[in-house]
């Protein structure tokens, strides 16, 4: 009968398997074990981090563009607000994260739109400039979002590892998948 840390090292090891499948799984682990700092890791990667600092493999940048008649084109801003406004905390759960990639625009985007009183703002400053309101918006390459998921991936990996290498296999905790 195989442990459950080298169940979950396998599962981490598998393609097919997914990301939220390893973070349940992971989740049972660290209760079983008491790791509270595990635990709230994998739930914030479960549930989202409402209200939270996102890790820094979660700020993602992005371009700031407009949505006019011919599509999403870029729009140039002064650099220290460009800069500040490039970058997207990703704090979505797992999953959310995982529909967000699927749902990429025919361009193969991510348009993730502002709050509502920064897009006003942004709105005049697009006005101004270009004569007419556009809609703002950053958009980002869902292959960063993708190393969200994929950087997930790999620390349960190497927690799993980790734990197997302390000797810690879970022995007499096995599930099976019902």
């Amino acid at each position: 009968m195989t442990s459950l840390v080298h169940e979950l090292v396998n599962m981490a090891s598998t393609p097919g398997v997914s990301t939220g499948d390893l973070l349940r799984r992971s989740l049972v682990i660290a209760r079983r074990l008491a790791v509270p700092e595990a635990i709230d890791w994998i739930n914030c990667e479960l549930t989202g981090y409402r209200m939270r600092e996102v890790p820094d493999y979660r700020r993602l940048h992005g371009q700031l563009k407009v949505k006019s008649y011919n599509g999403w084109v870029p729009f140039f801003l002064p650099v220290d607000m460009a800069e500040k406004l490039a970058y997207y905390h990703a704090g979505q759960s797992i999953p959310e994260l995982q529909q967000l990639i699927s749902g990429a625009d025919s361009s193969n985007e991510v348009i993730c739109s502002f709050e509502e009183g920064m897009e006003a703002i942004l709105i005049r400053m697009v006005k101004q400039a270009a004569g007419t309101a556009l809609q703002p918006a950053l958009v980002i390459s869902p292959v960063q979002i993708e190393g969200v998921i994929e950087t997930v991936r790999s620390r349960i990996l190497d927690w799993a590892l980790d734990l197997e290498g302390q000797g810690i296999i879970g022995e007499g905790m096995t599930f099976t998948m019902e």
